[in-house]
C-alpha cells in the first residue's frame, strides 16, 4: 500500500489529508480512502512510539472518528462466514506434486 510512508509525517492532519489524496487515485471509495488513512496512521503510531501495540486499533479508530471518518468495522463487528468449498468440476485441477523447488542454473530451468 502506498499510504504507509505518509505515516512518517509529523502532523496527523497532513497524514489524513495526504492519505486521502493518494487513495483517491485507485481506491476512490469511502472504505478505500479510510483504509489508506488507517494504514498511514498505523505507521505513524509505530514510528513515533505513541503507545503500546495493543492500543493501536483503538487509537487509529479514534483518529479516524475525530477526522470525520468511521466507515470501517472492526474485526469483531464483522459476521463470520462459513468457508465455501469450490464447486466440483468434471476435470481435476492440475497441482504441483513435486516438492522440489524450481531453480535457474546458468539460464536454464532445473
Amino acid at each position: 500500500m502506498r499510504a504507509g510512508p505518509i505515516g512518517l509525517l509529523p502532523n496527523l492532519t497532513d497524514i489524513l489529508q495526504r492519505a486521502e489524496i493518494q487513495a483517491q487515485l485507485t481506491h476512490n471509495t469511502p472504505d478505500g480512502i479510510e483504509s489508506a488513512q488507517a494504514a498511514a496512521l498505523a505507521v505513524h503510531y509505530c514510528h513515533h512510539r505513541i503507545g503500546p501495540t495493543a492500543q493501536l486499533p483503538a487509537w487509529v479508530h479514534d483518529q479516524l472518528r475525530a477526522y470525520g471518518r468511521d466507515h470501517l468495522t472492526t474485526l469483531d463487528q464483522q459476521p463470520l462466514r462459513p468457508r465455501q468449498e469450490p464447486a466440483a468440476t468434471s476435470r481435476s485441477t492440475p497441482r504441483c506434486t513435486s516438492h522440489r523447488p524450481i531453480t535457474i542454473v546458468r539460464g536454464r530451468l532445473n
